[in-house]
């Protein structure tokens, strides 16, 4: 078995590409060689290069042609296909695809998924496999790290983004839906159009509400039964 596999990712979505890259990055033995924003660039990549083990595909790039560029190949790398709709994964199998993974992508799904393309059962990362503890926000030209732990809860408004933390509040220019899926893997949860709350400080909650550091916060109709799917799930655990 090799020591290392080279990876590389085929995804359109920044953020995607983003959360592909650090979860690369904890697992030990992946070694990321190239990272790609459209199946053209992969297939001029993979045509020259023979180096690549596995592929994590974003498989909308490929809605059209499929994967059939796959069979120019002489070496066939292992593939997990990244996508929001499930549909794909049906075709991906039919195409002989080794996992699908969903978005928005967590790190426990991810690394099972590693762990079948592989061949190994390796629970080991560069950081032990321990999150970290802040997540990089960008306000205007701004970097911040943000302590996970100090955010209450995150407000999306018309053209902008409220972050409330114990301490401050920060007003990001970023979509709500890349929040959501930046902070899924910390166990963040959207429960409105217009809000995600970090399921661990939630102090109380009925079908309308939860209520965090004694600030009510609406529950979207919509989004009533997956708040209660996932307040149970967590207090269970």
């Amino acid at each position: 078995m090799k020591p290392y596999v080279n990876c590389m990712i085929v995804e359109d979505e920044p953020v995607a590409r983003s959360i592909l890259k650090k979860y690369i990055d904890y697992v030990h033995f992946l070694q990321l060689k190239k990272e790609c924003k459209n199946g053209t660039e992969a297939y001029s990549y993979i045509q020259q290069e023979e180096d690549v083990d596995l592929f994590f595909l974003d498989m909308e790039i490929f809605r059209k042609n499929g994967l059939s560029f796959l069979k120019t190949l002489k070496k066939v790398p292992k593939i997990i296909i990244t996508s929001a709709y499930r549909k794909y994964a049906y075709e991906g199998f039919d195409l002989g695809v080794t996992d699908f993974l969903q978005k928005p992508l967590s790190f426990d799904k991810f690394l099972n998924a590693v762990n079948k393309a592989t061949g190994r059962n390796n629970s080991l990362s560069h950081n032990n496999n321990q999150m970290p503890d802040y997540v990089t926000l960008e306000s205007g030209k701004k970097k911040f790290n943000v302590l996970i732990s100090s955010i209450l809860y995150i407000q999306g408004m018309s053209n902008y983004v409220k972050v409330i933390t114990t301490n401050k509040t920060l007003f990001i220019y970023q979509r709500l839906r890349d929040l959501e899926v930046q902070l899924s893997e910390f166990k963040f949860l959207r429960i409105h159009k217009s809000y995600i709350i970090p399921l661990e400080k939630v102090e109380s909650y009925n079908s309308k509400q939860v209520v965090i550091q004694e600030k009510p916060i609406s529950i979207g109709y919509s989004y009533r039964k997956t708040v209660d799917d996932a307040m149970k799930k967590y207090t269970h655990n």
